[in-house]
């Protein structure tokens, strides 16, 4: 279902091609992050591989700073140039902003929650730990779901016209 009628300008028609693989990767990085943090939730408390703990900690700000940077610096002006007149893009885009300060938050605890699981090899409080993990996961998993419903079909119906 599309909701979105005003049409792009050439220019940003052309950006938001460019920018559509790249959103597609960062989707993919993000997911791929959730699974296997769910898979070291799944893990806990008895089963930890430290180094796979290590490896999650060190990972989990870059991925989800990398793609937030790429949507608020890239993504989200370039979908403001091509419908400046649209305020449910416009809020729409905001409330996306708004979780990102929220997943960046979030996701800096998770890793020190990683890096000390790692270190000792056990968190110290598995169901905590367990709790926070899916937590952040969950809320991931429903940014992305958004951004694939709602921003990738405007993307693609308007560079295809």
């Amino acid at each position: 279902m599309l909701i979105y009628l005003l049409e792009p300008s050439v220019k940003g028609k052309q950006k938001l091609e460019g920018s559509l693989t790249e959103f597609r990767h960062h989707h993919r990085l993000k997911m791929k992050l959730c699974d296997d943090l769910e898979d070291f939730a799944d893990s806990l408390p008895n089963q930890v591989n430290v180094q796979n703990c290590l490896a999650l900690s060190k990972c989990v700000l870059p991925t989800i700073r990398q793609a937030q940077n790429m949507e608020e610096t890239q993504l989200f002006p370039q979908l403001m140039q091509a419908y400046p007149d649209d305020i449910r893009l416009r809020a729409s885009l905001n409330r996306l902003r708004q979780e990102h300060l929220e997943d960046d938050s979030f996701a800096d605890e998770i890793a020190g929650l990683l890096h000390d699981c790692g270190s000792t090899g056990r968190p110290c409080n598995a169901e905590s730990a367990g709790y926070m993990l899916r937590g952040f996961f969950s809320s991931v998993r429903r940014h992305v779901a958004f951004e694939h419903e709602c921003l990738i079909p405007l993307i693609e119906y308007k560079t295809r016209t």
